[in-house]
């Protein structure tokens, strides 16, 4: 979508699906207000992708904008949220910086930005809010001393004044919390992951389970019972959800060392698990996977939520291979079950033109829907393009995506179809389902009614994978999406019109 940026440049980073519309909080290239170029939006759209507003997010007591990145955001009623962002003020760090946003409208009601005035000197990250039953807000901050990493639990009223600012009495570990919560016994939970160093092993990260009463002591301390070591891994992770049941979800990475066979390389393989309130019991724990291991993929996770029978982790795909770069889904059952995974490539008509693709946010629809907001990186015009989906439960944008199956095949004579295309009539964009995985690249021509051929690129398909490709320059009419292989010369045709 166009929300205002310089050259259409802005990225996408939280969103907020109610019945009506959809809001979506990013930054976008802005040379006009005053300060640095990357300035905060917020944008509402509605369920068939029409832009319906888009307004600067501007707070009156400053003249420079905040800062926005994958922050948490909590609901406190209506279109009331709290933001915790980050705001250059001119010191060696960014500052964590609450707001009160109207999201509706766009206007920021309240600020305060969160310094800790213990170590005002040093690096101070906000990592997680959560507005209580009390009508308090709990912020989670880390702060970054020498080798060390500190925890602290601030503790705010409605009017942003500070009651409480608890530093967790933990000299020794360094602990990255992305996650917490303030019991009914007034304890606190800290989820986040730690670099375990004892001594013997070599040192790796692990998730960890924290329980600390009021004043800040440990009463119980431990890592997860998964059978290896799963971290959380990017900043501003929220890929940590309960069941109704009180037991934790959770998507994080698995880090492999593969230096045995190049230089420095490595991988990052993709988990959901689960266990037991206080870490005790691992109740399942599922591996997602679908690269191989000569390409050392790597996934990077942004953000989790609850989808029909089980739960669907969103991030990116990263890889030196032939398989491209791209935005990834996959999906646990409520039991554990690997549903499925998938990758969303925006193929455009110029090969090699997209750098990256990521998936900062993913919600659930009170329609069952999926909304997936994030960013493109354009190789041709250095450009970085704000990135909307609407999926089904299954993920799929072209329905009956979840049908495919994965094994290698050309494109042969047959009178089978290969590839599918949706939606059809077309305005924007056109989507194209690969059925098979092929060795061979295959060209696609966008041909016109007439026989003449507009556009020709060619890739390498993936079984599941789903392909955007751009048609928003077309005049409207009919026309042509052929795909062959150039090897054995056999092609399939697709009709479609532009509207």
């Amino acid at each position: 979508p166009d929300v205002g940026g310089v050259g259409g440049q802005a990225m996408c980073y939280i969103s907020v699906p109610d019945s009506n519309s959809i809001k979506i909080i990013g930054n976008r290239y802005d040379t006009i207000l005053p300060g640095p170029n990357d300035k905060p939006w917020l944008g509402e759209f509605d369920y068939s992708g029409d832009n319906l507003n888009v307004v600067a997010l501007v707070d009156s007591q400053y003249t420079t904008p905040f800062n926005v990145f994958n922050n948490p955001l909590a609901h406190k009623k209506g279109n009331i949220y709290y933001y915790y962002a980050k705001r250059d003020i001119g010191e060696t760090y960014y500052i964590p910086y609450l707001m009160e946003l109207n999201i509706k409208s766009g206007k920021i009601l309240r600020s305060k930005l969160i310094i800790n005035e213990q170590y005002p000197d040093l690096g101070y990250s906000g990592n997680y809010i959560k507005y209580n039953y009390d009508n308090s807000i709990l912020l989670v901050n880390s702060l970054h001393k020498a080798d060390s990493v500190k925890t602290f639990i601030t503790i705010l009223d409605t009017f942003f004044n500070i009651k409480k600012n608890i530093e967790i009495k933990d000299k020794y570990r360094k602990n990255y919390a992305y996650f917490g919560r303030i019991n009914s016994d007034e304890t606190y939970t800290i989820i986040g992951y730690t670099l375990v160093e004892d001594g013997i092993h070599p040192n790796y990260s692990q998730i960890f389970y924290n329980k600390v009463d009021s004043i800040g002591n440990i009463l119980k301390y431990k890592l997860a019972p998964t059978t290896i070591p799963i971290e959380l891994g990017i900043a501003y992770t929220r890929t940590v959800t309960e069941d109704e049941f009180g037991h934790w979800i959770i998507s994080g990475l698995q880090y492999e060392d593969r230096s045995s066979i190049c230089f420095n390389c490595y991988q990052l393989i993709p988990y959901i698990f689960s266990c037991t309130s206080e870490f005790g019991t691992l109740l399942w724990q599922t591996r997602f996977y679908d690269v191989p291991n000569n390409n050392f993929p790597q996934y990077f996770l942004h953000s989790m939520t609850h989808a029909e029978g089980g739960y669907v982790a969103a991030g990116d795909y990263v890889s030196g291979s032939s398989f491209p770069q791209s935005g990834v889904l996959f999906k646990a059952a409520l039991n554990g079950d690997s549903l499925w995974m998938k990758h969303y490539v925006p193929l455009n008509w110029e090969n090699n033109r997209v750098a990256w693709a990521n998936f900062n946010d993913i919600q659930t629809t009170p329609y069952g829907t999926i909304i997936v907001v994030g960013a493109i990186g354009d190789n041709e015009e250095q450009k970085v393009r704000p990135w909307i989906l609407q999926l089904d439960s299954d993920g799929c944008l072209v329905p009956g995506c979840n049908t495919v199956s994965t094994h290698e095949e050309n494109i042969t004579a047959s009178k089978k179809d290969y590839f599918k295309i949706y939606p059809n009539p077309v305005s924007d964009e056109l989507y194209l389902l690969s059925t098979i995985t092929s060795n061979d690249p295959v060209n696609i021509s966008l041909v016109s009614n007439d026989g003449k051929v507009l556009k020709v690129r060619n890739f390498n398909p993936s079984a599941g994978y789903q392909y955007i490709l751009p048609v928003s320059d077309l005049v409207p009419g009919s026309y042509y999406l052929v795909i062959t292989n150039p090897k054995t010369n056999q092609s399939e045709s697709h009709s479609f019109i532009r509207l």
